[in-house]
């Protein structure tokens, strides 16, 4: 009757067992879309669903049910991105290598890299392995990417500065002494 979402359920099942891994009971919410609590399902896993939705008609509320096709999770989770630069300090112009860190699943392999740098950066080399070598023109904070990719095809990208990763900055150019005889 054209009437609006009131309240939802959703249910989702091991399918192999059949046992409830989800049921959020009836959440009163207009919403259309749902996230499932990290750490719900399993990797390697198929999952069976059903969505209950019911309308806000004042006296005679209709739900309806609507069940999919199986799903089945990744195999296991992407690459945890981690990487480190040395040296830890540098100053503007000076050669920091950055090196990843990063720890594929137990089972997969790290099989692609590629490295992000913010304009003004001189590269010493590629940007698709597992260091990279650079010199910046400027001092400051800046963003240094990183995309590792494993041997299930699964990526992962973090960026200095959040998940674990310090901020990267330099720091200004060092100066040049020259030692000078009294007269």
């Amino acid at each position: 009757e054209g009437n609006a979402q009131a309240a939802y359920q959703i249910i989702i099942k091991d399918a192999s067992s059949g046992a409830v891994v989800l049921d959020t009971a009836r959440v009163n919410s207009s919403s259309n879309s749902y996230s499932i609590p990290l750490g719900t399902l399993a990797f390697n896993k198929t999952y069976s669903w059903t969505v209950t939705v019911t309308d806000n008609h004042k006296y005679n509320p209709l739900w309806s049910t609507a069940s999919g096709s199986n799903f089945t999770t990744i195999a296991h989770a992407a690459p945890a991105i981690s990487f480190t630069w040395s040296p830890a300090r540098p100053a503007k112009d000076e050669q920091v290598t950055f090196t990843d860190n990063t720890t594929a699943s137990v089972g997969a392999s790290k099989t692609a890299w590629q490295w992000n740098f913010p304009q003004g950066t001189t590269l010493l080399g590629g940007t698709t392995g597992s260091q990279a070598t650079a010199k910046f023109e400027t001092s400051g904070a800046k963003v240094i990417g990183l995309t590792v990719t494993d041997s299930d095809g699964l990526l992962c990208s973090r960026s200095s500065g959040e998940g674990g990763i310090q901020q990267f900055s330099t720091g200004r150019s060092i100066p040049q002494f020259k030692e000078v005889i009294p007269r």
